[in-house]
Protein backbone atom coordinates (compact mmCIF):
# COMPACT_ATOMS: atom_id res chain seq x y z
CA UNK A 1 0.00 0.00 0.00
CA UNK A 2 1.51 3.43 -1.11
CA UNK A 3 1.74 6.20 0.87
CA UNK A 4 -0.82 8.31 -0.52
CA UNK A 5 -3.33 5.95 0.16
CA UNK A 6 -2.28 5.53 4.02
CA UNK A 7 -2.95 9.40 3.94
CA UNK A 8 -5.72 9.25 2.51
CA UNK A 9 -7.35 6.52 4.49
CA UNK A 10 -6.01 7.91 7.71
CA UNK A 11 -7.18 11.68 6.61
CA UNK A 12 -11.08 10.10 5.84
CA UNK A 13 -10.55 8.20 9.54
CA UNK A 14 -9.97 11.57 11.42
CA UNK A 15 -12.79 13.11 9.23
CA UNK A 16 -15.46 10.16 10.17
CA UNK A 17 -14.24 10.17 13.89
CA UNK A 18 -15.33 14.19 14.36
CA UNK A 19 -18.31 14.41 12.21
CA UNK A 20 -21.13 14.25 14.69
CA UNK A 21 -21.57 15.48 17.80
CA UNK A 22 -22.67 15.06 21.46
CA UNK A 23 -22.20 18.99 22.17
CA UNK A 24 -25.56 20.32 20.00
CA UNK A 25 -27.70 19.59 22.55
CA UNK A 26 -30.09 21.74 24.79
CA UNK A 27 -27.53 22.57 27.94
CA UNK A 28 -25.87 25.53 29.27
CA UNK A 29 -23.96 27.59 26.68
CA UNK A 30 -20.94 26.77 29.27
CA UNK A 31 -20.79 23.23 28.45
CA UNK A 32 -21.54 23.63 24.90
CA UNK A 33 -18.36 25.43 24.80
CA UNK A 34 -15.83 22.85 27.01
CA UNK A 35 -17.41 20.58 25.04
CA UNK A 36 -16.21 21.87 22.18
CA UNK A 37 -13.25 22.91 23.22
CA UNK A 38 -12.40 18.99 24.35
CA UNK A 39 -13.50 17.81 21.12
CA UNK A 40 -10.70 20.45 19.75
CA UNK A 41 -8.62 18.95 21.93
CA UNK A 42 -9.63 15.76 21.26
CA UNK A 43 -9.20 16.20 17.12
CA UNK A 44 -6.01 17.65 17.34
CA UNK A 45 -3.81 14.64 19.45
CA UNK A 46 -5.76 12.85 16.78
CA UNK A 47 -4.26 14.56 13.78
CA UNK A 48 -0.78 14.71 15.60
CA UNK A 49 -1.05 10.89 15.67
CA UNK A 50 -2.01 10.71 11.92
CA UNK A 51 0.92 12.60 11.09
CA UNK A 52 2.89 10.71 13.16
CA UNK A 53 1.66 7.35 11.79
CA UNK A 54 2.44 8.37 7.92
CA UNK A 55 5.74 9.17 8.73
CA UNK A 56 6.66 6.27 10.49
CA UNK A 57 4.90 4.60 7.57
CA UNK A 58 6.67 6.58 4.89
CA UNK A 59 9.99 5.69 6.62
CA UNK A 60 9.14 1.72 6.42
CA UNK A 61 8.63 2.21 3.04
CA UNK A 62 10.43 0.86 0.28
CA UNK A 63 11.26 4.35 -1.21
CA UNK A 64 15.07 5.49 -1.71
CA UNK A 65 15.73 8.32 0.99
CA UNK A 66 16.23 11.27 -1.53
CA UNK A 67 12.30 10.46 -2.78
CA UNK A 68 11.37 10.00 0.94
CA UNK A 69 12.68 13.20 2.04
CA UNK A 70 11.14 15.39 -0.62
CA UNK A 71 7.69 13.59 -0.07
CA UNK A 72 7.65 14.67 3.32
CA UNK A 73 8.92 18.22 2.47
CA UNK A 74 6.56 18.63 -0.15
CA UNK A 75 4.04 16.55 2.40
CA UNK A 76 4.63 19.39 5.47
CA UNK A 77 4.84 22.41 2.88
CA UNK A 78 1.24 21.17 1.65
CA UNK A 79 -0.15 20.74 5.35
CA UNK A 80 1.07 24.36 6.55
CA UNK A 81 -1.13 25.65 3.57
CA UNK A 82 -3.93 23.71 4.32
CA UNK A 83 -3.82 24.62 8.10
CA UNK A 84 -3.58 28.45 6.69
CA UNK A 85 -6.52 27.53 4.37
CA UNK A 86 -8.72 26.26 7.42
CA UNK A 87 -7.81 28.89 9.91
CA UNK A 88 -9.19 31.97 7.62
CA UNK A 89 -12.37 29.92 6.87
CA UNK A 90 -12.32 29.79 10.65
CA UNK A 91 -12.19 33.20 10.64
CA UNK A 92 -14.64 34.11 8.25
CA UNK A 93 -17.29 32.42 9.65
CA UNK A 94 -16.68 34.26 13.21
CA UNK A 95 -17.73 37.36 11.49
CA UNK A 96 -21.64 36.07 11.72
CA UNK A 97 -21.12 36.20 15.86
CA UNK A 98 -20.77 39.28 18.10
CA UNK A 99 -16.92 39.13 19.36
CA UNK A 100 -15.84 36.98 22.14
CA UNK A 101 -19.42 35.96 22.50
CA UNK A 102 -19.89 32.22 23.37
CA UNK A 103 -21.58 32.25 20.11
CA UNK A 104 -18.18 32.84 18.45
CA UNK A 105 -16.31 30.47 20.95
CA UNK A 106 -18.60 27.31 19.80
CA UNK A 107 -18.47 28.52 15.75
CA UNK A 108 -14.77 28.63 16.08
CA UNK A 109 -14.14 25.53 18.11
CA UNK A 110 -16.92 23.86 15.90
CA UNK A 111 -14.46 24.73 12.54
CA UNK A 112 -11.30 24.13 13.71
Amino acid sequence: MSVKYIALILFLLSIQAFANSECDTVKPLGFIVACYEGKLKAADAHLNDSYRNLKSALKLSGYDNQSKEKYWSFFVESQRYWIKLRDEQCKAKQVFFENDSYAQVIERNKCL
